[in-house]
């Protein structure tokens, strides 16, 4: 921090528009033979290279094997020595790797061999460190990526471009660096500042697993920037920034995210670490847009959100978009608030009009530094389905200049932003309750509860959470939960919870209905009388490998559309995710109901698991596909286009299920999605209207 950043005009625009599908990977029938290429020094001394060559040469250096690899048709390997490597070849604006960063036009593997440790490539601040482009597929393995510096340009140590796909397993990316120059250029084009660890562009796609993510920067979303399809597994983003200070120029969606940063992409998070990231506006942890347009969502299952800081809303995440939070802690994330500014939401902002979150078996405690919603602020779509919202602090400012800074609520607080935009929040099963750390001044709850629907069977400290259906518990003065917020140690792979305690209300009185059959520790809930909150008191069993967990979402663009109009159709985006991360769904079948008054056009799959297969619909407008394998964290898409023929709202329906149980009994897999059709709405082209509740989507 703080030292003078080396210059970069190296540029790539970056598409803000609907993405395309996953680019597959095709084996030829006559493809080159794959080359293996060892690397026999650590400097970037290119002089045995023969330019056009797909002969590395003597001394063979990591940038001479990657040019030859690229004259080389077909997949290939580099294999490094034990020794780190240092770039020293200056020069930007050129994408075949003869000087500044390397540029990778094929697919490849680079492997790194040194004992012990990681193989280090180190961009000593030249430029950004890797540029994937065309359909390359690149796998780095054992790698660490330091040092990459790009000033007006995205990914700052990978840059994943045009529709490439990127594979981290076992790699470090740190102190990479993304800079802007504050001129009129950089502000307008806000995408090409973002992902100081990484960048996944709109039509790329990357896989991180078991990897470190650490104390990159950016203006936004400092370590990893994600507008294309990501997964993470088994990895740890911490220590990463996002350095914009409220924005650069007059739009600061892209100047948040200090761990991660979701741009309208598809992105799953899971077994992973999130933890001690700076936003200096939103979204300490982790931020979640879809540019306003309701491309993509956010899958979260297993993971800790912790110790994770912002000056303005959201420290833990910042959500304006479609998210999950499954089986996962938020906690110690803080506001830095001052006496006349500060932000809402420490653990979880929620906000915008296509923002909704569900969040199931989960934990959110401990954090504070909130002028409202201490653990929760609402003003969208939420749904809370055994979840623990304990120990949070929130502050009202009634010196902070806005309405909803004024609201306080130690746990959750919900806002209206207009008299006609107002917030829903569906509870069950959950409790909400103060602990010693929360604020005494403040109530649990705080703002417009009035539009906290309870579902029933949840639990308060106090009543000020509007649960009033039945079996709910309100001022409840003894909780019995245990205020340590402790990672059980006899379980494996689990994140930390409150336990209840033996005297606690909590206990059997939950809706076994609606109830999850694993807490959040992915214990077996066996009594048939399920607690209330993400904790079973007396479980002992995990989990085995016959248990998965579904869901679908639904997406339509434009909505509201124009009846038979062939230039606006109508698409809607079917997603189905398995949301644990361990076990995969073998078997996947997913039913499609169109809507009756509508003329199907086209049909395109994507996919991370098994390719799907579907048929074209039948006489009641019904789709029917299949997917042989869904792993876990992998995702489906469906891409349906076609023309509603008649006014009013319409509905269509998608049903899913395997032949392994589904965990959670929850209605997600059998979701709805209803769309206005309106003749005066010709013209218009964004994606409107997601909306989630207990019972589904729709």
């Amino acid at each position: 921090m703080g030292r003078q950043q080396p210059t970069s005009t190296k540029r790539s625009t970056i598409r803000r528009y609907p993405l395309a599908a996953l680019a597959a990977a095709l084996m030829l029938p006559f493809a080159a033979h794959a080359s293996d290429y060892t690397v026999t020094t650590g400097s970037d001394d290119t002089s045995g290279y023969t330019a056009g060559s797909s002969i590395c040469g003597t001394p063979c250096s990591l940038r001479g094997a990657i040019r030859a690899a690229n004259a080389h048709a077909g997949p290939d390997n580099i294999l490094l020595g034990n020794f780190d490597i240092t770039l020293s070849k200056s020069g930007t604006d050129e994408n075949s790797a003869v000087s500044g960063d390397l540029d990778i036009t094929d697919d490849l593997k680079i492997t790194g061999q040194k004992t012990g440790s990681r193989n280090s490539i180190n961009a000593n601040g030249l430029d950004r460190v890797f540029q994937l482009l065309s359909n390359a597929t690149v796998e780095f393995q054992n790698l660490s990526i330091q040092n990459g510096a790009v000033t007006d340009a995205p990914g700052a140590g990978i840059y994943v471009s045009e529709s490439a796909t990127a594979v981290l397993n076992n790699v470090e990316l740190k102190n990479n660096i993304v800079s802007s120059s504050g001129t009129t250029a950089a502000s307008s084009s806000q995408l090409q500042i973002t992902g100081g660890g990484i960048h996944v562009d709109q039509q790329a796609s990357a896989e991180i697993n078991n990897s470190d993510i650490i104390q990159n920067q950016a203006p936004g979303n400092g370590g990893v920037s994600n507008a294309g399809r990501t997964s993470i597994r088994g990895s740890l983003i911490d220590s990463n920034t996002a350095t914009a200070a409220g924005g650069v120029g007059s739009n600061d969606l892209f100047t948040n995210g200090g761990g991660i940063g979701n741009l309208g992409g598809y992105l799953t998070i899971g077994n992973s670490t999130i933890s001690n990231n700076i936003s200096k506006n939103q979204g300490g942890g982790l931020y979640i847009t879809n540019q306003g347009l309701n491309l993509g969502n956010v899958i979260i299952t297993n993971t800790s959100i912790t110790g994770n800081s912002s000056d303005f809303n959201g420290a833990g995440i910042a959500n304006f978009g479609p998210a999950t939070l499954n089986n996962s802690v938020v906690s110690g994330n803080t506001i830095n608030s001052s006496a006349t500014t500060g932000g809402n939401g420490a653990g979880i902002y929620n906000q915008a009009a296509n923002a909704s979150l569900d969040i199931v078996n989960s934990t959110i405690s401990g954090n504070s530094g909130a002028n409202s919603g201490g653990g929760i602020f609402n003003s969208r779509s939420l749904s809370l389905s055994n979840v623990t919202v304990y120990d949070n602090k929130g502050l009202s400012c009634a010196t902070c200049g806005s309405a909803n800074a004024a609201l306080g609520g130690n746990e959750l607080s919900m806002y209206s932003t207009s008299a006609s935009d107002k917030p829903n929040l569906a509870v069950t099963n959950t409790i909400i309750a103060d602990g010693g750390s929360s604020s005494a001044t403040e109530p649990a709850c705080a703002g417009d509860t009035s539009f906290i629907n309870s579902i029933g069977n949840s639990m308060s400290s106090d009543a000020s959470c509007n649960l009033t259906s039945a079996n709910d518990q309100n001022n409840v003065t003894t909780l019995g939960i245990d205020s340590t917020l402790a990672v059980d140690p006899s379980f494996t792979n689990t994140t930390a919870v409150h336990a209840l305690l033996g005297d606690s209300p909590a206990i059997d009185t939950a809706s076994n209905t609606t109830c999850p059959i694993v807490d959040q520790r992915f214990l077996l809930r066996t009594d048939n009388k399920c607690d209330i909150g993400a904790y079973e008191y007396g479980a002992t069993i995990q989990q085995t490998a016959d248990l998965v967990d579904l869901k679908i979402t639904i997406t339509d663009s434009p909505d509201p559309a124009p009846p038979n109009t062939a230039e606006t159709p109508l698409t809607y985006v079917v997603t189905l995710t398995n949301q644990y991360v361990d076990n995969s769904a073998a078997n996947v079948v997913l039913t499609i109901q169109l809507p009756t008054s509508y003329t199907f056009s086209k049909l395109s799959t994507a996919s991370t698991g098994s390719t799907p297969s579907c048929t074209d619909p039948n006489a009641q407008n019904t789709l029917t596909c299949s997917i042989a394998d869904l792993p876990g964290l992998a995702r489906a898409e469906f891409f349906i286009s076609g023309i509603p023929t008649q006014q009013g709202t319409i509905t269509i329906r998608a049903d899913a299920y395997n032949d392994v149980q589904d965990s959670f009994p929850r209605n997600n897999t059998n979701v709805t999605e209803d769309t206005i059709i309106d003749p005066s709405a010709a013209q218009v082209t964004n994606f409107n209207g997601q909306s989630t509740s207990v019972g589904g989507g729709g």
